[in-house]
Order: structure tokens, then C-alpha cells, then sequence
């Protein structure tokens, strides 16, 4: 009697006792720090992939600046000069170069420079509304020279000079050589870590055998990666990064000061969506303990 007492007993307890909570690993830990800073590298690379190093992305931050603006008055500018020399009046060429065509064209320049052309300044559109605009100004101001296919081409051919040599500045050449390499690296650490934080993901489920405590793993990696993303968006403005930028670009300042701002705010999101990730992961990957 006292024996099947005794193991009555022993039976109330052992269910009385909650579950042993499986506790992390050091391998999972491991895994973990590998896969928060894989992640951090992995979408702090993307957002440049998806910015700095996508043509498309510059070319469109560079509409909203007065770049174009810019260099249409100085091309309009260069226009009187040589419009002058061959009697045509500067009232009729003042405006011979559009701000579309200027636009255009540098947008085309952008995407050559990305794809590694050897001379990438574009002019077509201005070389189209030049000769265009320049064969009715003679017509219509000096009918002496309508019909003068030379004088148009000289002139032609002086403003699309020019407007190379406007491009063909330091700041834009050295960054034109260094494009290339630094776009290889980006792509590369891309990738590599998108590897590593896939291959991650596959030996915590593998190591874990256990969802819930997964979840966790992942919750943490993503909850931290996260905040390390966006503590980098603040330091790069505290840093003043885009100020020096600003002052290294000298008489592009607006258009390096758009770009930057435009870059550093893209990482916002990125790390926002982290976090929540993370939060999420927590949440549910507790749902077990509680349970």
C-alpha cells in the first residue's frame, strides 16, 4: 500500500512540474550575432544598390535640383557669344538651348557613366534642338545666311564643346573613375551576406528543432540589425556627412546635398521594417512559453 502510494505520489509531481523551457543554445547564440550583422550588411548594402549605385535613382534626385537650369544658362550664355561672332542677333539665340533637352541629355549621361562608357557625356538632345532653333533664328534675322548649313554646324559644334568641358570637371571624372570599383564591392558584400543570412536561417531551423525558439533567434537578429541600421541613418547625419559632401562637390553642392539627404533618408524604412520584424518574431516566438 505504501509503495502504490508512493508512486501516486510521484506521479502528481511529475505532473505538477512544468516542461523544462528549452533554453538557447551556443550554438543558436552563435548563429544569431552571425545572422544580425549578415542581415545589417545585407540590407544596408541593398538600400546603396537601390540609391548611390542605381542610375535611375541619381538621375531622378537630380531633376529635383537646378542642375539642369543651371547649365542651360550656361549654354544659352555660350550660344550669344559664338551667335555674335557671325552677326546673328543675341535676342534670337537667348533661349536656343531648352532646359528639356539640357535635362534629358544629362539624364542619359548619368546612365552611360553607371554602365562604364568611355565617353559618356550625352548630347544628342542638344546637339537636335540646337540646329533646330539656330536654322530658324538665321532665317528669320539674318536671311543672308538662311540655307548656311556650316555656320549652324561651327556653332553647333563650339556649344556641345562647351557643354563637355562644363561636365568634364574634377569632381565629376574622379567620381566617374571610382563609380565602377566601388558599385563591384557593393554588389559583391550584397550578395555575400545575403548568402550568409540565408544559410543562417536554414542551420538555426536546423540547430533550434524547435520553431518557437527560431522565431526568437530571428526576432533578435532582425530586432537588432534593425536598430543598428537606423542608429547608422542618425549618425550619418549627426556625422554631417552630407556637408562634407556638399563642400567636396564645390559647384555641384546641390545636386551632392540632394543626393545625400536622399540616401540617408532611404534607410529609414529599411530599418523600420527590421524592427517590426523583429517585434513580431518576439511576440509570437514567446506565444509558446506563455502557453
Amino acid at each position: 500500500m505504501r509503495e502504490t502510494r508512493r508512486a501516486q505520489q510521484q506521479g502528481n509531481r511529475a505532473q505538477k512540474e512544468p516542461r523544462p523551457v528549452k533554453h538557447h543554445s551556443v550554438i543558436g547564440a552563435l548563429l544569431t550575432i552571425i545572422l544580425t550583422f549578415s542581415l545589417f550588411i545585407a540590407v544596408g548594402s541593398g538600400v546603396l544598390r537601390q540609391t548611390a549605385f542605381n542610375p535611375d535613382f541619381v538621375a531622378n534626385e537630380i531633376t529635383k535640383t537646378n542642375a539642369a537650369k543651371t547649365l542651360t544658362k550656361k549654354v544659352n550664355t555660350e550660344a550669344v557669344n559664338y551667335a555674335t561672332q557671325y552677326h546673328i542677333p543675341a535676342s534670337a539665340v537667348a533661349h536656343l538651348v531648352t532646359k528639356t533637352a539640357v535635362q534629358s541629355d544629362l539624364t542619359q549621361t548619368i546612365k552611360n557613366i553607371y554602365a562604364n562608357k568611355t565617353d559618356p557625356v550625352s548630347t544628342t538632345h542638344i546637339i537636335a534642338h540646337v540646329k533646330q532653333n539656330l536654322t530658324t533664328a538665321i532665317e528669320k534675322n539674318v536671311p543672308l545666311l538662311a540655307g548656311s548649313t556650316t555656320i549652324v554646324d561651327l556653332i553647333t559644334t563650339q556649344l556641345t564643346s562647351s557643354y563637355q568641358q562644363m561636365l568634364q570637371v574634377p569632381q565629376v571624372t574622379q567620381a566617374e573613375s571610382q563609380l565602377a570599383s566601388y558599385n563591384q564591392i557593393i554588389q559583391a558584400v550584397f550578395w555575400i551576406a545575403l548568402v550568409i543570412s540565408v544559410v543562417g536561417l536554414i542551420l538555426l531551423l536546423i540547430s533550434d528543432h524547435h520553431l518557437f525558439l527560431t522565431l526568437r533567434h530571428i526576432g533578435w537578429a532582425a530586432l537588432i540589425s534593425g536598430g543598428l541600421l537606423f542608429l547608422l541613418r542618425i549618425g550619418m547625419n549627426a556625422l554631417g556627412i552630407v556637408d562634407y559632401l556638399a563642400i567636396a562637390a564645390k559647384e555641384f553642392s546641390e545636386v551632392a546635398t540632394q543626393l545625400g539627404n536622399s540616401i540617408i533618408s532611404s534607410f529609414t524604412l529599411p530599418s523600420i521594417v527590421l524592427m517590426l520584424i523583429g517585434i513580431v518574431s518576439l511576440i509570437v516566438g514567446h506565444l509558446k512559453r506563455v502557453r
